[in-house]
């Protein structure tokens, strides 16, 4: 019963902004060892505090987006024979 308990403590924390749920989730998640929501417990901890949060997988999207590391163009063929 502590996971789905952990779940919505989170849930509540990351909804509401609320601190004392966000304790409570992270008291649950570290007693049993609910690693598989580390992550956004972690995330619903940077948002509370302010800080902006960039999960490695979306790092590289990120910065195409700022027009950053992207790729080289092809070269442009000739158009003459």
């Amino acid at each position: 019963m502590k996971l789905p308990l952990a779940d919505v403590h989170l849930h509540r924390a990351r909804l509401f902004d609320d601190r004392t749920a966000l304790a409570a989730a992270r008291q649950l998640i570290d007693e049993i060892g609910y690693e598989r929501r580390r992550g956004e417990l972690d995330d619903a901890q940077c948002r509370l505090d302010g800080r902006a949060v960039v999960l490695p997988e979306f790092a590289n999207v990120l910065a195409q987006a700022r027009g950053e590391n992207l790729p080289e163009p092809p070269p442009a063929s000739d158009p003459t024979p």
